[in-house]
């Protein structure tokens, strides 16, 4: 056990080849500090009680982050900032089991041109105080192999992607489950894009919207994604944004829950000269409002795509709405 009273539980400033294996890290100011252009295997730590962040990567550092616990759930014990922070040019690798509950910021924050690559990884990020994982200013999140992933219950959005910033799966498998967070089940906004492939992913039950994609920002999927029990609306493709099912994709989008007039619960809603396209299987049902909505000069097209199921919506399968448009092609 390192219990640094206050000051940085462990630092490794400038130095290459580090491991750190097997500590418990606790009651520090950052609990282990990666700095300076630094690399280091931080390998079955569990850090907790620190006044800042449980992991940073920072200055161009370099971090392999392998079954690790950030955080707690019980009082006293909790991160105040991020569980990991990769940050200023630097890169983290995750692998094997991270857990990170509990935090006073988010899960898992990375950003200022940085990126994390998760690889056959079972990721639990929970009841954070902020997003589950956030992902921003030019900075990118990649997730490859076997990805078993729950983003449960955080205060703000599951995942935010935002400030021209990239979201990948790619050869992957297993489940991405986002679930019962405060706002946002999935976020892409701010030039930013997200490519889903492989791992299925299941948005359920958040507090606002299931999945939205915002601001001149596009998403594209050629996995099995579900959007299931979100109020407002399942998906939203709003501002000048591009949504794409590409033809190995599955997109069912269904119980979606009104709000108000402006959020009626339809399963996709497309507005301001978004367009939603697709070419793979589209299912929605179920929701209180449309089917799919599109509304001020929305477009949306069906390229040979397999419409499974436009079934018990309560208001119209499709909607078209103040010069929008539909292509249903073959």
């Amino acid at each position: 056990v390192i219990s640094s009273g206050g000051q940085n539980g462990i630092t490794v400033d400038g130095t290459r080849g580090v491991v750190i294996r097997g500590f418990t890290v606790q009651n520090g100011q950052e609990g282990v500090l990666v700095t300076r252009g630094a690399s280091a295997l931080l390998d079955g730590l569990t850090v907790k009680d620190c006044a800042d962040d449980g992991i940073q990567v920072d200055e161009n550092a370099n971090a392999l982050i392998k079954d690790c616990t950030v955080g707690s759930k019980v009082e006293g014990e909790k991160i105040q900032g991020d569980g990991i922070l990769v940050v200023r040019g630097s890169n983290a690798t995750v692998t094997g089991t991270f857990t990170s509950v509990g935090n006073g910021g988010m899960g898992i924050s990375v950003t200022n041109s940085s990126s994390l690559f998760a690889f056959n990884s079972s990721v639990t990020l929970q009841n954070n105080g902020w997003h589950g994982c956030g992902v921003s200013n030019g900075s990118a999140l990649r997730i490859y192999g076997t990805a078993d992933w729950a983003v449960a219950s955080n205060s703000d959005s599951g995942v935010s992607v935002s400030g021209a910033s990239q979201l990948e799966t790619y050869n992957s498998s297993g489940t991405i489950l986002v679930t019962d967070n405060g706002t946002y089940g999935l976020r892409v906004t701010k030039t930013s894009n997200a490519g889903l492939e492989g791992a299925t992913l299941e948005v359920r039950s958040n507090g606002f919207l299931g999945l939205l994609v915002e601001n001149s920002s596009s998403l594209y999927m050629g996995n099995t994604t579900t959007v299931t029990g979100n109020p407002g609306y399942g998906v939203c493709v709003v501002r000048a944004s591009v949504f794409r099912v590409g033809g190995t994709g599955v997109l069912t989008a269904k119980e979606t829950s009104c709000i108000n007039d402006y959020h009626p619960g339809a399963g996709i809603g497309v507005f301001d000269a978004s367009s939603f396209s697709a070419w793979g299987k589209v299912t929605l049902q179920d929701n209180e409002s449309d089917g799919l909505m599109a509304y001020r000069g929305a477009i949306v097209k069906f390229y040979n795509a397999t419409v499974t199921s436009i079934t018990n919506n309560g208001r119209n399968g499709i909607g078209l709405y103040r010069n929008s448009t539909c292509d249903m092609d073959g």
